[in-house]
C-alpha cells in the first residue's frame, strides 16, 4: 500500500533550479515554473538528483532500493514536483513579508487532501479572498504598508471569530508561517510577480586564464522561500521510507538543490509538515 509524507523546503540561500529557458534580451537563465500558472516549481528529476547525491554515501540507507540502481532497476521512492507555498517580498514594514495567493493555497491544500487525506477544506476562505478587490490582504492591521510596490491592502475579515481562528491554525500548522508577516495577493498580481519580478543576479564567467568572460543574468528564488514537497513509498520501502524521511529532516542536514553549489546557491532546510 502506498504511503506519503509531506515536507516543507525553506531556502537558506538564493536558489536556482534552471528551466533551460531564457528571457530574450534580459535574463539568460530562468528558474523552473509551472507552464500554465508561471508559479515556481522544483521538477521531480532535479529533486531526485539532489537527494540521491546528498545521501549517496549514507551508511544506513539502502540508496539503490530507494532511488534505483540501473535503468532496469527503478527506485521505489515516489517524488512529486515541489510547489510554492510562500515567496518573500520586500516591504516598507518588517523588511519582508511571506506572500502567497488564493490559487497557490488552494492547490497546496488540494494536494495535501489528495495524498495525505488531511480532510481540511479551505474553499470557503479561498472564495472569500477572491471576492476582495485590494491588491493584497493580511490578518493584521495593514495601513500604510507597501509590498513590492503594491500598497492597496485590506485586513482579512472572514466569517466568525471561530472560523477565522480555524483558518489561522490551518495556515500555521500546514504552511509553517508567521501570520504577522503573511500577505495574500490577488492571483493575477502574484502570478505577474512570479513570472516577471523574481530577483535577478548578474554573474561573470571566468575564463581559464583568469580573465573576465561572459557576463550573464540568472533568475533565482530568494532565501526564505517555502516550497511543498510530497514523497511517497510505492509499497515496497516500508521501514526504509520512514528512515529516509527521518534523515531528511535531521537538524544537521542542509540539502543543496539546483546549480551553482560552489557559489552558495540552493542551500535549504527541510521540515516535516
Amino acid at each position: 500500500m502506498k504511503k506519503y509524507q509531506a515536507f516543507i523546503i525553506t531556502t537558506l540561500t538564493s536558489t536556482h533550479l534552471g528551466s533551460g529557458e531564457t528571457h530574450i534580451g534580459v535574463i539568460d537563465n530562468l528558474v523552473q515554473k509551472d507552464p500554465v500558472t508561471k508559479i515556481p516549481v522544483f521538477h521531480s528529476s532535479g529533486i531526485k538528483g539532489a537527494l540521491k547525491w546528498h545521501f549517496k554515501n549514507h551508511p544506513s540507507l539502502n540508496i539503490n532500493v530507494i532511488f534505483g540502481k540501473e535503468d532496469d532497476q527503478p527506485g521505489h521512492l515516489i517524488i512529486n514536483e515541489a510547489t510554492l507555498i510562500t515567496l518573500p517580498l520586500r516591504s516598507t514594514h518588517k523588511v519582508y513579508f511571506e506572500c502567497s495567493s488564493p490559487l497557490v493555497l488552494e492547490e497546496y491544500f488540494e494536494s495535501l487532501n489528495n495524498f495525505l487525506s488531511i480532510s481540511k477544506d479551505i474553499s470557503t476562505f479561498i472564495n472569500y479572498l477572491r471576492t476582495q478587490t485590494s491588491d493584497f490582504q493580511m490578518f493584521d492591521e495593514c495601513q500604510n504598508i507597501e509590498i513590492e510596490d503594491y500598497c492597496n491592502s485590506s485586513k482579512i475579515d472572514f466569517g466568525s471569530t471561530g472560523e477565522l481562528n480555524e483558518v489561522k491554525k490551518l495556515l500555521k500548522d500546514y504552511c509553517h508561517i508567521d501570520l504577522s508577516r503573511f500577505a495574500i495577493f490577488k492571483d493575477e498580481i502574484f502570478q505577474d510577480i512570479c513570472e516577471h519580478n523574481l530577483p535577478i543576479i548578474a554573474r561573470n564567467q571566468i575564463n581559464e586564464d583568469g580573465t573576465s568572460g561572459n557576463l550573464f543574468y540568472e533568475e533565482v528564488l530568494p532565501r526564505r522561500t517555502k516550497m511543498s514537497l510530497i514523497l511517497g513509498d510505492d509499497g515496497t520501502l516500508n521501514s526504509d521510507f520512514s528512515s529516509f524521511c527521518d534523515e531528511i529532516v535531521k537538524t544537521t542536514e542542509i540539502i543543496q538543490f539546483g546549480a551553482n553549489y560552489s557559489v552558495g546557491y540552493g542551500f535549504t532546510k527541510i521540515s516535516k509538515m
